[in-house]
């Protein structure tokens, strides 16, 4: 047994917050039953950390503050294989990823996230209901009732924005940022997105645009103002009832 973690090193054996609940040789606060190999209690330490990791906010945030520091257990000692400290650095790590999104992201997450994911948005100030966020966008962006229609009939998301150059559009101060801002929260008002969207917690949401659009979102060199993801975060913020 280790009882003595080197220099800088974060105690993660019990009775510390980031132990793991289920001991060997003792009835496991998961499936009640009794494990007789460390390896053999991963599996439910797994699902444990994810569940609270979704209820407890504290911890979640205490997780994240583990990315990149040196994790010490008492009974394993530093990054052995069958020791839930793996686990742990992988849900912190993970916890500090960004999540890019997009329409053609490899991942459902990061096409749902895209203002091009169909998907029906109901607006709050008009009897209208689109096809996507990106129709709602556009059609209130619209200046006339030919470039509102002509929005409203089109067949995708990408279409919707394509016709959308082709009328004129509202132009005052502050219109772009405050109908994408409206269009987003009607979005996620849809339990399904919004479970996803929540299920981001705290990473940061970046809409990837390697096409160069550097103000809604980063280019291929990931720099630019990355206004949509910045309003997606406040949007779900919004959600939680937090402060933005």
């Amino acid at each position: 047994m280790y009882k003595q973690p080197p220099y800088g090193a974060i105690n993660i054996g019990r009775p510390g917050v980031f132990g793991n609940p289920a001991a060997v040789g003792c009835v496991c606060p998961r499936c009640r039953e009794v494990h007789h190999e460390p390896a053999a209690t991963l599996s439910c330490y797994k699902q444990m950390l994810w569940a609270r990791l979704q209820t407890d906010e504290v911890f979640r945030s205490a997780v994240h503050g583990l990315c990149g520091k040196k994790l010490w257990c008492p009974g394993c000692g530093i990054s052995k294989e069958h020791c839930h400290g793996r686990i742990l650095e992988a849900a912190a790590n993970w916890l500090n990823t960004p999540v890019l999104f997009w329409s053609q992201a490899p991942d459902e997450l990061g096409r749902a996230l895209s203002n091009f994911h169909p998907c029906v948005v109901v607006c709050d100030c008009h009897d209208v209901v689109f096809d996507s966020s990106e129709h709602a966008y556009f059609w209130h962006l619209a200046a006339t009732k030919t470039g509102k229609d002509a929005i409203l009939r089109s067949r995708t998301a990408a279409d919707a924005k394509k016709t959308s150059k082709q009328f004129p559009q509202e132009d005052y101060e502050g219109s772009h940022r405050m109908w994408m801002e409206r269009a987003l929260l009607w979005k996620f008002t849809d339990p399904e997105l919004k479970k996803m969207l929540l299920g981001t917690f705290e990473r940061k949401l970046i809409h990837y645009a390697p096409w160069g659009d550097t103000y809604w979102g980063v280019g291929k060199d990931m720099k630019g103002e990355n206004v949509q993801g910045e309003m997606l975060m406040w949007v779900r913020n919004q959600i939680r009832g937090t402060k933005s």
